[in-house]
């Protein structure tokens, strides 16, 4: 399973040190994607380094993520910092090396394919609900409840909202994210399986995965991790639960562009 997600705060992409504009950029979608988190169940693994666990995450390269065509003007419509200024191509290379970076190394380092298929994945699945973000997008600057946001959607949805940010009414707080569980046509996961934490204590300390329950299921390739790497990580955990496996059919697949696929490439149903 894979959850998307969707948000208007975005200081979790600014590195220590890094001042924000003062004003978001002309333009700007009121939701913008915040990531796209792959095999999500009881949390979700980050940082994957490989069979080994040795190797390091290799980061985007601004100029090569500039010359994906529509992909890369997608991503800068849907997919970036919204508060980091886009005047010069320096600025540009910014945002790719913020919130873009940040996702494609925590998370799109445990996805089943390279980074052109990891951001033509998750624009494609925000794309593909699209109408249902304009709705919820026409309630923001006003007063709702999470009930009516959540009525909007078909399936469940993750409304995340801060009681702690500056309020314009008593009991009212701030809106921060949405998240949607994706799963791919050969995955069985639900919503409750995918959110539900009852009999999970997972923490993360360094690089090492501390979780109780984990998936390690079959000899295929992980999402990025092999069944290897992720007992690697899992040694001292106290007990291991099998469950089924989110696999793609091949990790060779091209993105042509924005949400269109080469087959054979991983395909995914909106399941709340």
């Amino acid at each position: 399973a894979a959850l998307d997600s969707q948000a208007h705060d975005p200081t979790l992409s600014h590195l220590q040190g890094t001042r924000c504009t003062a004003e978001v950029k002309a333009g700007a979608p009121l939701l913008n994607i915040h990531g796209f988190w792959p095999n999500y169940y009881h949390g979700f693994p980050q940082c994957c380094t490989g069979a080994t666990g040795g190797e390091s995450v290799t980061p985007l390269v601004p100029g090569e993520v500039q010359n994906w065509g529509e992909l890369y003007t997608n991503m800068q419509q849907l997919w970036n910092d919204p508060t980091i200024s886009s005047v010069n191509n320096d600025d540009i290379a910014c945002s790719t090396c913020y919130l873009q970076n940040h996702e494609w190394e925590k998370h799109g380092s445990c996805f089943s394919a390279d980074p052109k298929v990891y951001f033509a994945s998750g624009i494609a699945v925000a794309q593909s609900i699209s109408a249902l973000t304009d709705q919820v997008t026409a309630y923001l600057g006003n007063y709702v409840l999470t009930v009516d946001i959540a009525a909007i959607y078909p399936n469940k949805v993750n409304i995340l909202c801060d009681p702690q940010a500056p309020i314009l009414a008593p009991d009212a707080g701030v809106l921060l994210e949405l998240q949607t569980c994706w799963n791919s046509k050969k995955s069985t996961l639900t919503l409750e399986d995918v959110m539900s934490s009852n009999d999970i204590d997972s923490t993360y300390v360094g690089d090492s995965i501390r979780s109780r329950v984990y998936y390690v299921k079959n000899t295929g390739a992980l999402l990025g991790h092999t069944v290897a790497a992720v007992k690697l990580a899992l040694q001292g955990v106290d007990r291991l639960l099998e469950i089924e496996l989110l696999e793609f059919e091949s990790t060779d697949c091209v993105a042509a562009s924005a949400g269109q696929f080469t087959a054979p490439c991983p395909t995914y149903t909106y399941i709340g």
